[in-house]
């Protein structure tokens, strides 16, 4: 054994405190290292890069046009099976539906609601 505990003791220490520094400066080195690439991949990105930008409301208002521009120049196809267009009522088909309105109405009228 050693003839000094504390020569020895203060020896421990003083190799902790230089272990310790290290891993400190370890650390800040690495942040350091790790900042600066980062910083520059930001750098070499923002100059070396075309940005793509889009223009999404004149995309749009082409858009528009083009379809506008379609609609008015196609000609009215006529339809190959002769149908009525939608929402037309032949006059008998008016009278039949009236009459079943008239019906119902009556039957409502006279019905109790419970």
């Amino acid at each position: 054994m050693s003839r000094h505990p504390r020569k020895r003791a203060q020896n421990d220490i003083s190799q902790i405190r230089i272990i310790m520094w290290q891993i400190v400066r370890h650390i800040v080195l690495s942040v350091f290292i790790i900042a600066i690439l980062h910083h520059l991949v930001v750098f070499l990105k923002d100059n070396y890069t075309a940005r793509k930008t889009k223009d999404v409301v004149q995309f749009q208002v082409q858009k528009y046009q083009t379809i506008l521009e379609e609609m008015q120049s196609k000609q009215t196809i006529p339809d190959p099976y002769n149908r009525p267009p939608l929402g037309y009522l032949s006059p008998d088909e008016k009278m039949s539906m009236s009459a079943d309105l008239a019906e119902f109405a009556q039957q409502i009228g006279t019905t109790p609601i419970l």
